[in-house]
């Protein structure tokens, strides 16, 4: 790896609906009579309680999953058969690549549904649950697919909970670090490169396909985590709460007591960074577990370099 920096990924716009179901093992119930499938092209789930009742502001839901649930099937029990009919044939006529129908949309309501849906060859789907279950579910994998995303070089393992994405030059160790930390019982994304995406303020990293489960070592080549160190060693995502970047001991002025702030900056956003030297001798592994076990004692309140000023104020 010669680069730190970042090479940004062009930002998906939209996702396969026969994907996105086998992802979320959900099954399309008329799946024989699709002919022609539509993409989801908006991170978000619509209800159409408004449509339902007859207020259209746009008609524009070709873009988006569109969920029925309990609140709209009561709606649709409101409304006049025959304006419901109407209501429902404008919805539909639309072509929205998806249709979920939750356990509170009673059968002659699904019915209903099964029917316009036919009409205009739109995938359906019934589930067992409510549909805020599904909105949270299906929700999130649709936000992570349609989510900005950068390609980084660096390792990314879970050290006690906290996603800790190491970088640095090629050939200051950060692999051979990463060795240490799993054989210590903690957790591998990925190595080498590592793609983020940005959701609201979280960020998440993975690996890419081509080298999940893989590291790479001078000397050893390519290693197989899952193969070497077992399931448990491995987690194919997680979120990035701290970036840890390592720097050669003699080029750069490192902050002796620790209380600079620092970030790495990623996706109009930022990640708490801290810098750790490294030079011949020194133990690569045990100092980004202890930066590590800083920063959540931090989180936690406890601050070290503010408890030695208080106890100067108090001598």
């Amino acid at each position: 790896m010669s680069s730190t920096k970042s090479k940004t990924i062009n930002t998906k716009n939209f996702i396969s609906v026969l994907n996105l179901c086998e992802d979320n093992l959900l099954e399309i119930i008329n799946k024989n009579n699709i002919k022609n499938w539509r993409s989801i092209k908006r991170p978000s789930i619509n209800r159409v309680g408004l449509e339902i009742i007859g207020h259209f502001e746009i008609d524009d839901l070709n873009k988006n999953i569109i969920g029925f649930g309990t609140r709209e099937s009561n709606l649709m029990d409101s409304v006049d058969v025959d304006q419901l009919e109407n209501n429902l044939k404008r919805i539909f006529k639309q072509k929205p690549p998806l249709v979920i129908c939750s356990n509170g949309v009673n059968q002659k309501n699904k019915d209903l549904i099964f029917k316009w849906a036919n009409e205009f060859e739109t995938p359906v789907v019934f589930v067992d649950t409510k549909l805020s279950f599904i909105t949270t579910t299906v929700g999130i994998y649709i936000a992570e697919h349609f989510a900005p995303e950068d390609f980084v070089h660096g390792s990314l393992v879970i050290i006690n909970g906290i996603g800790v994405l190491i970088v640095g030059p090629s050939g200051i160790g950060k692999s051979e670090a990463v060795i240490e930390l799993i054989q210590r019982g903690h957790m591998f994304v990925s190595d080498d490169s590592v793609i983020i995406k940005r959701i609201g303020n979280h960020f998440i990293g993975q690996s890419p396909k081509i080298t999940k489960n893989i590291l790479e070592a001078r000397g050893l080549g390519l290693i197989d985590i899952k193969t070497i160190y077992g399931e448990k060693s491995i987690k194919d995502k997680t979120n990035i709460d701290l970036v840890i970047e390592l720097k050669k001991d003699d080029q750069y002025n490192f902050d002796r007591l620790g209380n600079e702030n620092y970030f790495y900056n990623i996706l109009d956003g930022k990640i708490k960074k801290i810098l750790i030297p490294v030079r011949l001798g020194r133990n690569t592994a045990s100092l980004i577990e202890v930066a590590t076990s800083l920063f959540i004692s931090k989180n936690e309140g406890v601050d070290t370099f503010k408890e030695i000023q208080e106890r100067i104020r108090n001598d």
